[in-house]
């Protein structure tokens, strides 16, 4: 699979997007390679990029997690998923 065809969805209601006393659990599901992921938030208006973790994979579909702390400064916490290929990275958002 080439970068190109590397796609990624995440549907934001539960079981993707699970709210926790210290932020957001977000799951990220991919179809392709990718060399990491990253999830982008802005707490306090600075980027902050967090390595996400494959958890586990299903029909060709990586399963990706990561903790989203709150972001106490905004009244949205924000956030995009950065997924590093072998030539350029790519970015997709969200907010919640």
């Amino acid at each position: 699979m080439t970068e190109a065809e590397i796609a990624a969805t995440h549907p934001p209601i539960a079981p993707w997007l699970v709210a926790s006393p210290a932020g957001w659990r977000v799951t990220l599901l991919v179809r392709g390679a990718p060399r990491m992921v990253y999830l982008r938030c802005e707490p306090d208006n600075e980027e902050l990029l967090i390595a996400m973790q494959q958890v586990g994979e299903a029909g060709g579909v990586a399963h990706y997690e990561v903790e989203l702390p709150w972001d106490r400064a905004n009244p949205a916490t924000h956030y995009a998923f950065k997924r590093i290929g072998e030539r350029r990275p790519d970015l997709a958002g969200r907010r919640r």
